[in-house]
């Protein structure tokens, strides 16, 4: 019996995974789990990923040019917000570390974003097609698929 329990473990990490220590910055007093900020979402969380299936995503900065997992540049305390014709979807966000998210929010037709402060005072809105869900796979620090850099509060800018 002994003999297979090794391999059993083995197999068992191989099959569950592990999950990976996200580090931790302090930024303004306030401790920060750096997640893959401004990366593409879907590249992990997506329908052929090995994370949990998300259907929106993206990450909010206080700088256009913020480069990914640029602690000092993510927006804090603010979260998104899709406005589909009269319904309102909210996105949420983990820990307060710049990162919003739907598991369950699938749109059919375009919508608005909206970028909201800590007070939930709009700070920056676009419209958007249903096909664009991933935020972080166009708004990247250089602007890729004409988006204007990254998803930001404009009042900080």
């Amino acid at each position: 019996m002994k003999k297979f329990l090794l391999p059993l473990v083995m197999l068992s990490v191989v099959f569950v995974g592990c999950d990976e220590e996200n580090p931790i910055e302090v930024v303004d007093g306030v401790n920060i789990e750096i997640h893959h900020q401004g990366e593409t979402c879907s590249s992990c969380h997506g329908s052929n990923g090995s994370e949990v299936r998300l259907y929106a995503a993206g990450s909010i900065f206080k700088s256009l040019s913020a480069g990914n997992n640029e602690a000092a540049q993510i927006a804090l305390g603010h979260t998104l917000r899709l406005v589909l014709n009269s319904t309102t979807k909210y996105l949420t966000v983990g820990n307060g570390d710049g990162n919003a998210h739907s598991k369950s929010a699938v749109l059919s037709e375009g919508f608005t974003a909206e970028v909201l402060d800590a007070s939930g005072d709009v700070v920056n809105s676009a419209s958007h097609s249903a096909n664009q869900l991933d935020c972080n796979s166009c708004h990247t620090s250089t602007g890729s698929s004409g988006a204007p850099g990254r998803v930001v509060n404009f009042r900080n800018e």
